[in-house]
């Protein structure tokens, strides 16, 4: 199917793209945010924008609800939180201390939204309540869920991952820790990462985790500022592989439910695709450069069959 890009490109954004998202309800839809201070909401088969959100502040990361509530983290510390269903904003979060670099919503409950910024603390609302916010979660186990001293890292959080079964949240900081959160008591299980990741910038990234499931041994994909992808055990922190990948900076990356593979996006532009052969998992067996084959793959999976990235 030929796609008319230069009709595409009339109405993208202004400046860098901070996040994409499917709706995941339906794959006729996906989100982007972005630096420009808008969010928007685009038709998969006509590639047009199907509407927009002015944010007024550089969007650095969004999270769609199974309801069709987006939740925008930008440079004003409140997160903004928008209706798909009716084109409007509902109401904001403030809680955080400075620019909000990531958001997630549980897999469990639509209404529970967790959330990372530039304070580095996480946080975790139910935006059904006037109070908000449930919990700030405390890398140091310090028993108070509302503590004034609370940090979920020494320096900002920039990534956040909820496992399939919403049970554990997964954050990245660039204190360039990794930490395993227990949802049930809220406590830090200092499982024991080394120290390898480089995660300094002032971005979104989220990691990307395997369905515990379907799997014996979960696992977690990080990418690097030194470009490489890095493969853990989930729980036991034990490093599986360290993958290069370019020569500059690892920027994002996501899985592809169903398939044994993943996709990262780098800072020189190239999107790789990483693929194993099962019954291994997601272990990194090969990467395969950029082409239109790999957009082609993405565009027809997206209209031909609903799908959902973790």
């Amino acid at each position: 199917m030929k796609i008319n890009l230069t009709r595409f490109r009339s109405r993208t954004h202004k400046y860098s793209i901070s996040g994409v998202s499917w709706y995941p309800n339906d794959s006729g839809l996906f989100i982007t945010s972005s630096l420009d201070h808008t969010v928007k909401v685009w038709d998969t088969n006509s590639l047009e924008e199907a509407c927009a959100f002015q944010i007024d502040s550089k969007v650095y990361a969004h999270s769609v609800s199974a309801s069709g509530v987006v939740a925008c983290g930008a440079e004003y510390p409140q997160i903004r939180l928008c209706d798909l269903r009716t084109g409007g904003s509902t109401h904001h979060l403030v809680a955080h201390r400075g620019q909000v670099f990531a958001l997630q919503w549980s897999p469990r409950n639509e209404y529970i939204l967790s959330s990372g910024g530039m304070d580095g603390t996480i946080r975790l609302w139910d935006i059904r309540r006037a109070a908000g916010c449930l919990a700030s979660l405390d890398q140091h186990n310090s028993g108070e869920l509302l503590g004034a001293m609370n940090t979920g890292h020494t320096g900002a959080c920039n990534g956040l991952q909820f496992t399939s079964d919403g049970i554990h949240l997964i954050s990245l900081g660039h204190d360039e820790r990794i930490r395993v959160w227990d949802l049930v008591n809220g406590r830090n299980t200092l499982v024991g990462y080394p120290p390898i990741i480089r995660n300094r910038f002032m971005r979104n990234m989220n990691p990307c985790i395997t369905d515990i499931r379907s799997v014996e041994t979960p696992l977690i994909f990080v990418p690097s500022d030194d470009g490489y992808l890095l493969e853990f055990q989930l729980f036991e922190g034990a490093l599986v592989k360290k993958a290069f990948g370019v020569n500059g900076r690892l920027t994002s990356v996501t899985g592809r439910v169903g398939e044994e593979e993943i996709y990262t996006g780098a800072s020189d532009g190239n999107i790789l695709r990483w693929r194993t052969p099962p019954p291994l998992g997601l272990m990194i067996e090969q990467v395969m450069q950029p082409s239109k084959n790999v957009l082609k793959d993405i565009y027809e999976m997206s209209t031909n069959q609903e799908t959902r990235f973790a």
